[in-house]
């Protein structure tokens, strides 16, 4: 697969990403099965690095990175020489095409993305170069699971946590049920006595108001010494004028 594909699998599938993977599957496959200067060690490693490498993002499996890096620095694949010159040959015309080396170049990448280029690269080679027969070999590759002496993964199905328990309400206790206290025995809960002083002041309290009878009426008014005066003036005026008054008698 193309980088981006690998990188960026929400990205659109293009035509130039087919083109991309063309060039990896003959990369690959001359790796393993045409003979070139890399011992087994190092072949297992370029091919972790730059076919089976990837990284778990936001749920989803990506990879291409060491492709994508090559791309500009040929850091993978600079030091690999393939014995069959031909094969050596195509493969460096089409890195370059599909990106020359250094810095990336949007000129260079609107030639990779036409197919065009690609397909005259192509019949040019095939008209100038013999591809070499019969020179199929088995390279020696470890075994990926073994190569680095990993001990074995353990196969323990994961139990999720249970999920929290909600805190029960504390209980307001009752008077006479058991309680459990912090050292772990029961306990009841009594009524809380009063203090014996406060107590005590209170029956004496009640005990003087028993004894002192029945509360005194409020005092009485004092008489009005000015007002007592103007009412004796008053009455005595009135009798000295009906004293005066003639007899209406004959």
């Amino acid at each position: 697969m193309s980088a981006k594909v690998l990188s960026k699998p929400e990205k659109p599938h293009t035509f130039s990403d087919d083109m991309e993977s063309l060039l990896w599957v003959v990369h690959y496959c001359s790796l393993l099965y045409l003979p070139h200067n890399l011992d087994a060690d190092s072949m297992q490693c370029i091919i972790h690095e730059l076919y089976d490498d990837s990284v778990l993002l936001r749920g989803e499996m990506r990879g291409g990175y060491a492709k994508a890096a090559n791309r500009i620095d040929r850091s993978m694949t600079e030091n690999i020489e393939f014995t069959n010159a031909d094969l050596q040959k195509w493969l460096d015309d089409v890195m370059d095409l599909h990106g020359p080396k250094g810095l990336f170049d949007e000129a260079a990448e609107r030639l990779w993305k036409d197919p065009e280029n690609l397909e005259t690269l192509w019949r040019s080679f095939l008209a100038t170069h013999t591809l070499v027969r019969d020179d199929r070999i088995e390279n020696e590759f470890p075994d990926p699971d073994t190569y680095h002496d990993r001990p074995e993964g353990s196969h323990v199905t994961f139990v999720p946590p249970p999920p929290p328990v909600s805190p029960v309400p504390a209980k307001r206790p009752v008077e006479g049920e058991p309680q459990v206290g912090c050292g772990g025995g029961a306990r009841s809960v009594k009524r809380q006595r009063a203090d014996p002083s406060v107590a005590e002041s209170l029956r004496r309290s009640d005990r003087l108001r028993s004894h002192s009878g029945p509360p005194a009426p409020p005092p009485a008014k004092r008489a009005n010494p000015k007002g007592t005066a103007a009412k004796q003036r008053a009455a005595t005026s009135t009798n000295m004028r009906t004293s005066r008054r003639p007899s209406t008698a004959s």
